[in-house]
């Protein structure tokens, strides 16, 4: 029963961290669409839409690198493509060269 509540005392901080994380993107991103909209209130058609395609480039948060494992399988896919075998076999090479 101590395990559990140890397990819990540890996960419950970090899901916390993780949760607040995302919402504090997710607020960057509408704080920036609105000063977008206010800044662009004057405008109209394709020059508004140029105008916070530009803006909100600018003014939303940075988004996150690719991670290894997604680099990896960009990385064996290529490979497959160039081996020229038929797809059926695409899994099982996938497989081993992932395992590398």
């Amino acid at each position: 029963m101590k395990k559990v509540f140890v397990a819990l005392a540890i996960a419950l901080p970090l899901s916390l961290a993780f949760i607040s994380t995302v919402a504090s993107a997710a607020s960057t991103r509408a704080e920036a669409r609105t000063m977008c909209k206010k800044d662009s209130a004057s405008m109209k058609g394709a020059e508004r839409k140029a105008f916070m395609k530009d803006c909100m480039a600018k003014n939303a948060p940075p988004k996150k690198a690719p991670s290894a494992q997604n680099t990896k399988m960009k990385t064996c896919s290529a490979d497959f493509k160039t081996t020229g075998k038929p797809s059926s076999e695409r899994r099982v090479f996938m497989s081993s060269c992932m395992k590398k």
